[in-house]
């Protein structure tokens, strides 16, 4: 109800009233902005359009808790990392390595490589070696973005395991739009450890695998790396 609170943040239409010295002690970024500010009753505009997963991190900061599962955990991961908040993304992080099934393991990788969250990462990269053919057939995998599958491709979790799955990976991606994304296949292929690749892997590749089988420019680039 606002009462004895002197510190008030604004997302749009909506206010959350809290206490400077609570919310002071979880997030640093918000004690340097207060410890620089004359007045006591301070407010605070957020650029932020969830007021519900607001409301959940500013009753994190007076509870240390979380709920047993929390539906849009990225976007609450994003603020515990906006305000610096170490504990609340250790929680956001186990949640997500308890919920990963191949539906969302891309997802929840991509969250760990730009929250830079390693033990997510590692985790995220594991399950994915463990269900490959599955998972490279689903949407999320199948839609991401050059960006994207750069890096993950650049996960060093991904250096413990056989090159090929590598080479793999990028072959299920460029299926989807070979067209379109050839452009990029040089850059990815800077990724496979070639030295490490079986010696009649390339004999291979032109009899089983169907982009490069079907497309000799993408042959011709795969041969020219």
């Amino acid at each position: 109800n606002g009462e004895f609170c002197d510190l008030v943040f604004e997302l749009n239409n909506c206010k959350f009233y809290a206490h400077q010295l609570v919310i002071a002690a979880w997030s640093l970024p918000v004690k340097n902005l207060l410890e620089h500010q004359s007045t006591c009753n301070q407010h605070l505009r957020v650029v932020y359009d969830q007021p519900d997963v607001f409301h959940m991190f500013i009753t994190f900061m007076y509870t240390g808790d979380l709920p047993t599962q929390v539906t849009d955990i990225s976007a609450l991961l994003l603020l515990g990392a906006t305000f610096q908040i170490p504990l609340l993304m250790e929680l956001c992080e186990e949640q997500l390595k308890n919920n990963t099934d191949v539906k969302n393991v891309i997802e929840v990788c991509c969250l760990s490589i730009t929250f830079q969250l390693p033990d997510l990462e590692q985790h995220c990269i594991q399950f994915l070696c463990r269900n490959l053919q599955e998972i490279t057939k689903k949407p999320t995998f199948l839609d991401l973005t050059p960006a994207q599958m750069n890096a993950i491709l650049g996960s060093e979790h991904l250096l413990k395991y056989d090159p090929e799955i590598k080479l793999c990976l990028i072959s299920f991606w460029l299926t989807k739009d070979t067209l379109n994304r050839e452009q990029f296949l040089v850059l990815l292929l800077r990724h496979v450890e070639w030295s490490k690749m079986p010696d009649n892997f390339l004999k291979r590749i032109i009899h089983t695998d169907s982009v490069f089988a079907s497309n000799p420019s993408s042959l011709y680039l795969l041969l020219q790396t």
